[in-house]
């Protein structure tokens, strides 16, 4: 108990990255508003640089492994950085997407 409670101590960075948002996927292809918001809300807490942590990512370990994951699937696809990927890696994520 009392090495659950000192963990408690180390914190994650839950900040997000700033990103120019013309380089966002909506805005650089245009959905529809009914397909943007459920990429918005599907999508978006994990591939991009608008993530809201849930309340859980503030007790450790779960958080440490919760940040883990995340930074593992904006790497993977990070729809706020959409237009910086080249044509050939747009195309092999909208297949997986599609995959989905």
């Amino acid at each position: 108990m009392v090495l659950f409670i000192v963990i408690q101590a180390f914190r994650i960075e839950k900040s997000n990255p700033v990103s120019d948002p013309a380089n966002d996927f909506i805005a650089v292809t245009q959905p529809g508003a009914e397909i943007a918001s459920i990429l918005k809300s599907a999508c978006y807490d994990c591939h991009s640089n608008t993530i809201t942590y849930p309340w859980y990512t503030n007790i450790a370990p779960f958080s440490w492994w919760i940040k883990d994951h995340l930074n593992e699937e904006r790497d993977e696809l990070n729809f706020s950085e959409w237009k910086t990927y080249k044509s050939r890696r747009m195309d092999k994520k909208m297949k997986e997407a599609a995959e989905m």
